[in-house]
């Protein structure tokens, strides 16, 4: 049997509005409410389809950029999300769109491995293979990225010792 999360937290009085507030504050997110009461959401006007809320989805799932500061996971799990809140609206995204929207905005980093993706069978064209394929990839570029790092800090380690070795050689020929 599941325990049961409960709060406690003492009744509304003059002096605790604050803790209070703050107390019903974390039990509506836990229990996922929050969006219910906060204001930052817009709420629909009274008779407003939900053709407006599909329409505001689905702008939102298409305009998914992957962010130079968000690993590819991140961005991932944006595109996911995204998608869910379309079905839960009533508007079901195909898997095929989903995979699309996964590569289709990635940095130019991306682009042999998005090639790579085009030509992937049908029925290996999935959001779930992709995710696969794109996290491997980053992983492959990151290594990368770190090994250049690596070599560029030798490099530089290598210049400053032949530095020191030359100029010792210049003032020896100087002192002679």
């Amino acid at each position: 049997m599941e325990a049961m999360n409960v709060f406690q937290f003492k009744k509304l009085e003059d002096d605790n509005y604050r803790q209070w507030k703050l107390d019903l504050k974390l039990l509506f997110m836990e229990r996922g409410l929050f969006r219910c009461i906060d204001k930052s959401e817009p709420v629909l006007a009274e008779g407003a389809t939900i053709r407006a809320r599909i329409a505001q989805l689905r702008n939102e799932f298409y305009s998914i950029k992957k962010q130079p500061s968000e690993s590819i996971g991140i961005y991932l799990a944006h595109i996911q999300q995204a998608a869910k809140a379309l079905k839960n609206a009533g508007k079901s995204i195909p898997e095929d769109e989903v995979a699309y929207q996964m590569i289709e905005n990635l940095p130019p980093e991306f682009d042999n491995i998005v090639q790579q993706i085009y030509n992937l069978n049908d029925d290996e064209f999935l959001p779930d293979k992709i995710r696969t394929i794109l996290l491997a990839e980053e992983g492959r570029i990151l290594s990368k990225q770190a090994k250049e790092i690596d070599n560029s800090k030798v490099l530089v380690t290598e210049e400053k010792k032949n530095f020191g070795t030359l100029r010792k050689k210049k003032i020896s020929l100087l002192v002679l």
